[in-house]
């Protein structure tokens, strides 16, 4: 496998993530399709002899990665339209067209090179006439840090991989009255790249939603968008932590809090709407730690949103997450290798 060396001597690994390489629990880095996404036709002029296609405007598929650059490779034909594509905290989009007189295939729709350090998230969306065909025969990734977002998406490695799921429409989940679901299945013209397609929200002050478990840590993961206010997180009636939903971007699918070591038994966690009416509260999922087999010394932990205030009913301890700075390197290369899924 060719191999891409720096002159520092690091080198820069590419990845091929195919468009059949769809998140599932056993692969929770794949990429995540609304459901208008589809497979097409067997063709083994295609990588891996598949293309996945949408007819359907406002259709999103969203991938989330590190690396320092990516590249969107799809079909030219003549019944295809616009797709957008959005990076990052780009909320207007780059229009790219993939129209041909003639079918041509692996072509190189797209690219972003000199990505900064940290999580990347892309989203690829229909921006043409319902029944145009757009799709994805693959992504290319090119790394010299590895692949696997940190706090970004499902696959976010600062969570234990054998952390349990608990997305906003799970019947664990309690919710009190102001809580309205918000469906990314439904297509629009806007951003909507949410797990699993569902996500809840209010705009109501005082509004809440409750998490019981049996476990030792648990992850908060929802949007980040200029209109969000304070939210307020309870654990077990002891620790209030209260928190900025508003970073001023427009991210999908963030770790924005967390807490480690709780007590073993049941535990209970309050996310509670803490802001002004009319500014909004979200919850994409959950992620939980099952109890293990002996109790760990307790210890809280929070993490990526602002701090606005701590309540503790005694002693609290409070600790901010530290968030890994990667460092720009020289993008001199001369070896390549390359890795499909």
């Amino acid at each position: 496998m060719p191999l891409l060396k720096r002159a520092d001597g690091d080198s820069l690994t590419q990845r091929v993530v195919d468009g059949t390489y769809i998140f599932a629990p056993s692969r929770l880095d794949g990429i995540q399709y609304s459901p208008q996404w589809y497979p097409d036709a067997y063709d083994t002029r295609r990588k891996q002899n598949t293309l996945h296609t949408s007819i359907t405007v406002g259709s999103n598929l969203v991938y989330f990665f590190q690396g320092s650059a990516v590249y969107y490779f799809a079909d030219r034909d003549v019944p295809h339209g616009p797709t957008r594509i959005y990076l990052d905290n780009d909320t207007d989009g780059v229009e790219v067209l993939s129209n041909a007189s003639t079918l041509l295939y692996q072509q190189l729709l797209w690219r972003a090179t000199n990505l900064g350090p940290g999580d990347h998230q892309l989203v690829i969306s229909h921006a043409g006439l319902n029944k145009q065909y757009i799709g994805l025969d693959y992504l290319l990734v090119e790394s010299d840090h590895g692949f696997t977002p940190q706090l970004a998406g499902p696959a976010a490695s600062i969570v234990p991989t054998e952390a349990i799921i608990v997305d906003d429409n799970d019947p664990r989940l309690e919710y009190s009255a102001g809580w309205d679901p918000v469906l990314a299945s439904i297509p629009s013209q806007t951003l909507v790249t949410y797990f699993n397609n569902t996500m809840h929200r209010t705009n109501t002050p005082g509004a809440s939603v409750t998490l019981r478990l049996n476990g030792t840590a648990v992850w908060y993961f929802t949007d980040l968008q200029p209109e969000h206010g304070k939210f307020n997180i309870t654990v077990d009636d002891k620790w209030s932590f209260v928190l900025y939903g508003n970073t001023g971007q427009q991210m999908q699918q963030r770790m924005i809090w967390n807490v480690t070591d709780l007590p073993y038994g049941e535990n209970k966690v309050v996310l509670t709407h803490y802001d002004e009416a009319g500014t909004w509260t979200t919850l994409d999922p959950f992620k939980y730690l099952p109890s293990g087999p002996s109790p760990p010394s307790p210890r809280n932990t929070v993490a990526v949103a602002q701090i606005v205030g701590i309540a503790v009913g005694g002693a609290a301890l409070l600790v901010l997450l530290a968030i890994l700075a990667f460092i720009v390197r020289g993008r001199q290369l001369f070896e390549r290798k390359e890795i499909v899924l």
